[in-house]
């Protein structure tokens, strides 16, 4: 060691940067227990956690409200007029999911119209998307004249687009999933 050097302050910095790698992993580890073992309205609570944090107050939920529901939107963000709509069944079949993405997009567009730019499809199918649900989404971008399919968001570009300094809420950059959130149509 150096004769200038406060051992106390070396070993402080040292144990406080070991801290922010195992809070890393702390994290890692309950964001991908979570995308896996939340289903339903659970994944849906979660993602608007998330996103709450992400996008701070950018972010509003939209929850059912009696028989109107939510009308085809978990949530939004309103400086781009995105709508999230999630779906994370327990056993997802391309059926059911193509039937699900037909319902809530054209529904999200005929009750939100000029209050959405983007329809974000927000999934829990870690292993990719079916096929016969790409090419459905193919068809639909090719019938919508402004319509544009982007990669899927990770939550780590949810993360960096909202300026957040807290320890990270959804360290994506650990999982090896690309297709990890949505399926964006706009």
């Amino acid at each position: 060691m150096h004769p200038n050097v406060d051992v106390g302050e070396f070993q402080a910095a040292g144990s406080s940067l070991a801290m922010d790698e195992l809070q890393r992993a702390i994290y890692v580890l309950h964001f991908r227990l979570a995308f896996h073992t939340q289903h339903g309205t659970a994944f849906q609570d979660w993602f608007v956690r998330l996103a709450g944090h992400a996008f701070g107050a950018d972010f509003e939920e939209v929850r059912p409200y009696g028989a109107q529901g939510d009308l085809k939107c978990d949530g939004r963000r309103v400086s781009t007029k995105a709508v999230f709509q999630c779906y994370a069944p327990k056993a997802m079949t391309d059926t059911k999911l193509i039937a699900k993405i037909n319902e809530d997009f054209h529904g999200a567009r005929a009750h939100w119209s000029d209050g959405m730019a983007e329809w974000i499809f927000v999934h829990n199918e870690a292993e990719g998307l079916p096929p016969k649900v790409v090419q459905l989404i193919d068809a639909l971008r090719a019938r919508i004249q402004k319509s544009r399919l982007k990669p899927g968001r990770s939550p780590n570009s949810m993360r960096s687009s909202s300026g957040c300094r807290s320890p990270p809420c959804s360290p994506c950059s650990a999982t090896r999933h690309r297709s990890v959130w949505s399926t964006t149509l706009c």
